[in-house]
């Protein structure tokens, strides 16, 4: 709901640039959890038959879904014809290809459970980054399921600058999670750690409320304010 009234707010800060004109903005919490039933809800609304459970696998598509190799876990995404052939020689099964079940995708989404019961086994048997090299050799789109380390200590991670590092008066070298937003003309990073208490009681007093330096020293002299 934050994300589509920062997107409201951007468009109605642009109406009124272009027409002269403020208006109010209605969103309400619930309407923007509607707004994530995605192809779910769609799916709802055009056949009328309420969308099953499927985890991680696509309700349209398959295989498309997570799968666990030996070591870890992998995203497979097969969508076309020629996606699932690769695929079925990927896995050292090329007779897949032409089983009936499997054939087009309706065929595959039809027969579901035969299928992941003939491809999970698989993927168990080699380590996931084999599998991804297989995979994205042939085009098939595919990447691992990394745990929170894996994720931070990426290279993509640190080409877009998504760790920082911040100097703590008392912890010393921080590092912290970067802001997602860059901006050609105003970037911005954090300027520093979180105060601690106090810290920036002198600076606050100072610049909202206008009291000079010797006030401060007093009040704090009187143990009215600690700095």
């Amino acid at each position: 709901t934050g994300l589509w009234m920062v997107g409201g707010i951007a468009t109605a800060l642009y109406a009124r640039e272009r027409t002269g004109r403020g208006q109010q903005i209605d969103l309400a919490l619930m309407d923007g959890q509607f707004s994530l039933l995605g192809f779910q809800g769609a799916g709802y609304l055009l056949t009328g038959k309420i969308p099953a459970r499927y985890g991680n696998a696509h309700p349209m598509l398959t295989p498309y879904a997570t799968f666990a190799a030996a070591d870890g876990w992998i995203n497979v995404a097969v969508v076309t014809p020629g996606q699932w052939e690769a695929f079925c020689a990927v896995i050292e099964h090329p007779e897949l290809a032409d089983d009936p079940r499997f054939r087009t995708n309706p065929d595959r989404v039809a027969h579901r459970a035969e299928l992941d019961a003939v491809i999970e086994p698989i993927f168990r048997t080699r380590p996931r980054d084999e599998w991804l090299q297989r995979l994205t050799a042939l085009d098939i789109p595919a990447g691992a399921v990394r745990n929170v380390a894996e994720a931070l200590e990426s290279p993509q991670c640190a080409a877009r600058e998504m760790v920082i590092e911040l100097e703590h008066p008392t912890l010393g070298v921080m590092r912290q999670v970067g802001l997602p937003l860059k901006f050609s003309d105003t970037p911005g990073a954090p300027s520093g750690p979180p105060p601690l208490h106090g810290g920036q009681t002198d600076q606050v007093l100072a610049e909202l409320c206008g009291l000079t330096p010797e006030t401060l020293a007093d009040l704090k002299k009187r143990h009215i304010i600690k700095g």
